[in-house]
């Protein structure tokens, strides 16, 4: 995107200010329409333009007013945004693991990469991720389905349900804990799992257990 500024122009007729409100808006659109394009592709360009001032012309002032709302928005895109597409993923970026708790039931997961299994060339990625659910409530419960979200990096998000886990239906007193290990295949480099378990009391009463998102990250092919 190319940003024209005519900076020495003053509003001297009714038609220059209106074109210039239309510039203004379509700026302001830009910006709140496509944040995530311009921290990635613009971000530098606009944290100078801000820091240029101060300005001495009403149409200056006015970019700078646009650019200062726009860097709000901005500043924590380009620090939380993934990278885009066509950035290398470094092989030693580690996977990120993650730990929930709901109602005294504490879930754990430790993700990796399995370099053995996957084949970068062919679009094959395989990540290994080891769960510890831990039972720290006063009553016990029985582990009945899960319900897992998978989203590539190309966000496509796949839902996968089941009972129990590897086969098993875990009933967990207070102060037991449950580990097991299971894989995910994916088409791109990285991707995130989050979900839930669907447990049951003794007493019949059903209640859902989180599992917080985790982040699998593999070499780029």
């Amino acid at each position: 995107m190319v940003l024209h500024f005519a900076a020495s122009v003053g509003p001297d007729s009714m038609s220059q200010r209106r074109a210039m409100a239309s510039g203004y808006r379509s700026i302001s659109r830009h910006f709140s329409t496509w944040p995530m394009r311009v921290a990635q592709s613009i971000g530098p360009l606009a944290i100078a333009v801000a820091r240029s001032g101060p300005f001495d012309c009403p149409v200056q002032a006015a970019i700078g007013s646009v650019v200062g709302r726009a860097m709000n928005t901005l500043r924590p895109l380009m620090s939380l945004a993934p990278a885009p597409s066509s950035a290398p993923v470094s092989p030693s970026a580690p996977c990120k693991p993650s730990l929930a708790e709901t109602r005294g039931w504490e879930v754990s997961v430790q993700p990796a990469f399995v370099p053995e299994r996957s084949d970068p060339m062919a679009r094959t990625w395989v990540f290994s991720y080891k769960i510890k659910i831990t039972n720290k409530s006063e009553a016990p419960a029985r582990l009945i389905s899960r319900h897992w979200v998978i989203v590539s990096a190309h966000g496509q998000s796949d839902e996968v349900r089941g009972d129990g886990v590897v086969g098993s239906q875990p009933r967990l007193e207070p102060g037991e804990s449950f580990t097991y290990q299971s894989f995910c295949p994916l088409p791109t480099s990285w991707g995130t799992m989050e979900g839930t378990y669907s447990m049951r009391t003794d007493d019949g009463e059903h209640f859902d257990v989180a599992v917080g998102r985790f982040y699998l990250v593999g070499p780029r092919g």
